[in-house]
């Protein structure tokens, strides 16, 4: 005895998510700039980005450093 509707889904969808994440990760666009152009808040365009830097495997550098000095003589 129930009854359902068909109701849209929720949230945006990932290529909307996608762009978002590349056009700040290329350093160009501000939070609110991208949200302006998605037609979204920037404070979900902030929180996208903070979800995806959760799933990102920690970095980790296995390289030996090397230090070099360079002096410049005249």
């Amino acid at each position: 005895g129930c009854n359902f509707t068909m109701t849209p889904p929720r949230g945006k969808p990932p290529a909307m998510k996608a762009l978002a994440l590349l056009l700040y990760a290329m350093g160009n666009m501000s939070f609110c700039s991208i949200a302006r152009l998605l037609g979204v808040s920037d404070v979900a365009i902030l929180n996208w980005v903070r979800d995806e830097a959760r799933n990102l495997p920690a970095p980790s550098i296995e390289a030996e450093q090397v230090v070099v000095t360079l002096d410049q003589q005249f």
